[in-house]
């Protein structure tokens, strides 16, 4: 398999080899990316219990759980799911919940998103939520999810078009260091709308079936003690690496100075999605 963007891809997993938990992936992440999961699912075309899903790029399978919830919650039978990531460590952490709460509709297995083995048009719905940012070639990502979806199928990609924690951390590090390297996993800049919507063109996507929508989360904090664990946690080691010791011991108050000074306890930090839905 070719390798994903090396940032990224040390980035997730490093937190995954460290805390082996979809339940704690949501909270370190302060459940960003599920609340844009369950906002993508009101936007698809209804998923029933004859769907055939791929959960792409699943990380520890947020939206195939988001999925179960919803066909739960509908009284209708759980669709049929595959879960697939580049990381082993996700797998490892979604194969658990599969085994812990027999979900007998889900499979999981390692794949890379730019070399996709199932079949020509197989899923009735592809979500890639937060994942192909970090494909070694978009284009060979977005060309997969188009290969594998039925005529008629709907595709979900979504992307940050601006990751204000992100933004919060550098801003940490300038202040600790002012030489500080600005830490950002993603390669590529996709806050302009066109790079994502180019990305699905040349995957095969048309242009009059796609829509492309912004939402808006925020990353919240309630107290010192949850900022602290949330700016603590395996997410951020790879941003912190080339502090040193001394400056490390600055690193909780920094935080936490900065976020009441910005007023980030009462906001939040503002994070926006671009969400591509795209039919076949």
């Amino acid at each position: 398999m070719s390798k994903p963007n090396p940032n990224l891809c040390d980035f997730c997993d490093k937190f995954f080899r460290q805390s082996l938990s979809g339940s704690n992936y949501v909270k370190a992440s302060a459940g960003v990316t599920r609340r844009v999961s369950k906002h993508l699912l009101t936007l698809l075309p209804p998923i029933t219990s004859e769907s055939v899903l791929h959960d792409n790029a699943c990380g520890p399978a947020i939206c195939t759980m988001d999925i179960l919830e919803q066909a739960a919650n509908a009284g209708i039978s759980p669709p049929e799911i595959y879960a697939t990531d580049y990381s082993v460590n996700m797998i490892k952490v979604t194969q658990e919940a599969i085994d812990e709460n027999n979900l007998r509709t889900v499979t999981a297995q390692v794949m890379d998103g730019t070399e996709i083995t199932f079949d020509d048009d197989t899923f009735t719905h592809s979500i890639t939520n937060f994942g192909i940012f970090g494909f070694p070639d978009f284009e060979a990502g977005s060309k997969h999810i188009h290969r594998t979806l039925k005529s008629g199928g709907v595709a979900a990609v979504t992307v940050w078009k601006r990751a204000g924690n992100i933004e919060f951390v550098n801003k940490v590090l300038k202040r600790i260091n002012p030489d500080a390297k600005d830490f950002w996993p993603i390669t590529e800049d996709w806050s302009p709308e066109a790079k994502l919507r180019g990305v699905m063109i040349a995957g095969g996507f048309e242009e009059g079936k796609m829509a492309i929508s912004e939402y808006e989360v925020r990353w919240r904090i309630k107290n010192k003690d949850d900022a602290l664990e949330q700016f603590n946690s395996p997410f951020w080691t790879l941003a912190k690496a080339e502090l040193t010791d001394s400056q490390m011991e600055r690193w909780n108050d920094t935080c936490w100075d900065t976020l009441v000074e910005d007023g980030r306890l009462e906001t939040g930090i503002p994070m926006v999605a671009w969400i591509a839905l795209a039919t076949k």
